[in-house]
């Protein structure tokens, strides 16, 4: 089927760390995944995030994700975003 194929690809990324005043901690990373064979087909992906400490080891953390497919299969969207939130409890 033309929806097949057997692509050859790289992926190129980044991730970037910053700790914050207050044990504030940001996060971001980026990757970037060209296929050489097929210039059409490409994804990329990002995110960024932050977890702020609430109570002694329990922290909250929120964070956004994006996705992008260029050649998505019939029916699907190219484009993703999520948003989550958590709690977290760190053990020393």
């Amino acid at each position: 089927s033309a929806l097949n194929q057997n692509l050859i690809g790289s992926t190129f990324g980044e991730a970037y760390k910053l700790k914050l005043p207050r044990s504030i901690l940001f996060t971001e990373g980026l990757s970037v995944t060209p296929a050489w064979n097929n210039t059409n087909a490409y994804s990329a992906l990002g995110n960024a995030g932050l977890s702020l400490p609430v109570y002694k080891n329990f922290a909250l953390s929120l964070n956004a994700i994006d996705t992008f497919l260029n050649n998505p299969p019939p029916g699907f969207k190219k484009n993703s975003f999520q948003f989550t939130t958590a709690l977290s409890y760190t053990f020393q």
